[in-house]
């Protein structure tokens, strides 16, 4: 996905024109550590004349509004330099590269990665975490709580498979996944839920 692709890793590389398979293949590894984007690399010897290069990219959390267009962040707010055209990244919309916000979404990517994938903006609202997904809408505590995250899933998937209609899942009721259908303000003017599930 590197936006400058092969030619990149090759200049990066530094080859001379008399480079050699024998020379100092940590060296490489190395140079190749500094291009943008990469989150490790490993330069073996392919014999008689080849050199593998295997490189593991950072893996972008978000998009976030850019100066002309989307761009690809890591969870730390960098921006990745991947060519989202050439290779279309699937990832939440944020409006603003926030630490806080991205480490929220990275920990929802590392708990359930099918969640992760249904997630199509994020965004703070009153200090909790607001997911809008393809179908419906999401609300967690921060920090992420993995066990929440994986109790509102299994919720969505139960109410998916028996066909059941929800606008929004709230995972921050301890104990419990709050599931609502017309939104945020449903239920009763004393705060009651509309229906409640027991985190499994």
């Amino acid at each position: 996905r590197l936006a400058s692709g092969a030619e990149a890793v090759v200049v990066a590389m530094g080859l001379r024109p008399e480079a050699s398979v024998f020379d100092n293949l940590r060296a490489l590894e190395r140079r190749l550590s500094g291009v943008g984007g990469v989150a490790s690399v490993r330069v073996s010897r392919l014999l008689p004349a080849t050199l593998l290069v295997e490189i593991a990219e950072v893996e972008p959390v978000a998009l976030a509004a850019g100066p002309d267009a989307l761009v690809p962040v890591a969870r730390d707010g960098r921006p990745l330099p991947y060519d989202a055209v050439e290779s279309p990244l699937d990832a939440p919309i944020v409006l603003v590269a926030d630490k806080v916000l991205l480490e929220a979404l990275r920990q929802v990517q590392a708990t359930d990665l099918g969640l992760y994938a249904d997630v199509a903006a994020a965004r703070f609202s009153g200090g909790e975490l607001v997911l809008d997904m393809t179908r419906g809408r999401l609300r967690l505590d921060v920090p992420v709580n993995p066990e929440i995250v994986r109790s509102v899933s299994a919720v969505r998937r139960t109410l998916d498979s028996l066909r059941l209609s929800w606008s929004e899942l709230d995972g921050r009721f301890r104990g419990w996944v709050v599931v609502r259908k017309d939104g945020p303000t449903a239920g009763r003017q004393d705060g009651t839920p509309p229906a409640s599930r027991r985190a499994p």
